[in-house]
């Protein structure tokens, strides 16, 4: 009998991996080759390193000077919302007005239709009036220029002083001007209380009247409300040295890192010198996590 050649094996094996690359695209051959020797070694493939974040204009590395800063914003706004000058104050007065006027709404909400109506008419009553008052306005201011030196001299100033203005390119002042001529041609404080003479004021009901006081109470809060949030969004950039973006940024990264942190994860997607330097600030990272959005 023929002896069968020990190296046949490894021929025939060598024949039936080179089929198998050649059938399969590049990348997949490669991939395929280095798992079968990673496990002829017995060596696990090494995972791959989790990319490091890139710093910029909205990304910004995790200090602990930054984590001060934030912190001491956050509670600072934290502060001023929750006193008797926050919005939360404001809309802890809205909130029973607002209740009593749409309980009293519910009840008489043909009464209150009813009187708007009639409100709205009023309204247009006046402005009907005040619109003929302000055409007898404009044809007296008209032959006041043609027939009044003082008038005439005054419109030439003004007309050579917006000639400058608009050589200037003076949006401002060209506004300026445009309102005081307009002041001189339209109806003033007198003529609209000459116009309310010729139009009927509506009397509301006794429950309807109560609707539009809280209605009035009810705007002016909700005015002094959005001040309030208005002045609130301005006090944390000036403490945190952060935009709005970076400190929405930043919180957001601190909230990952918690996470990690809770978890025990290996931590994901932040620098070595970042790690290394918040494994000594974790509770002031817990103090600040607990204060973002």
């Amino acid at each position: 009998m023929t002896a069968i050649p020990m190296n046949r094996p490894i021929r025939t094996a060598g024949f039936l991996a080179a089929l198998v690359l050649f059938a399969l695209p590049a990348h997949a051959q490669l991939g395929a080759l280095k798992k079968k020797l990673d496990k002829a070694t017995g060596k696990e493939a090494p995972q791959q390193a989790a990319t490091a974040p890139v710093f910029d204009d909205v990304t910004l590395e995790i200090t602990q000077e930054r984590i001060a800063k934030l912190t001491a914003a956050k509670r600072a706004v934290r502060q001023f919302a929750e006193s008797p000058q926050g919005p939360a104050a404001y809309e802890k007065l809205i909130q029973p007005l607002d209740n009593r006027q749409v309980a009293i709404y519910e009840k008489r909400v043909d009464a209150i239709n009813a009187w708007d109506q009639k409100r709205r008419d009023y309204e247009n009553c006046v402005d009907s009036v005040l619109g003929v008052l302000a055409q007898q306005k404009t044809a007296q201011f008209q032959a006041q220029v043609l027939s009044d030196p003082a008038t005439q001299r005054r419109m030439m100033e003004l007309s050579q002083t917006m000639l400058a203005a608009q050589q200037k390119g003076d949006t401002a002042a060209i506004r300026k001007l445009v309102a005081e001529l307009d002041r001189l041609k339209q109806p003033q404080k007198g003529d609209t209380a000459e116009a309310a003479k010729h139009c009927t004021y509506p009397t509301p009901p006794a429950l309807v009247k109560e609707w539009v006081g809280l209605k009035r109470q009810i705007d002016s809060l909700n005015n002094l409300k959005q001040d309030a949030e208005n002045k609130q969004a301005k006090i944390e950039e000036p403490i945190s040295g952060m935009n709005p973006r970076q400190s929405a940024m930043f919180c957001e990264r601190i909230k990952q890192y918690v996470q990690q942190l809770k978890e025990k994860k290996q931590h994901v997607g932040f620098s070595d010198d970042e790690v290394k330097r918040l494994a000594n600030l974790e509770q002031a990272i817990r103090d600040l996590e607990a204060l973002c959005p």
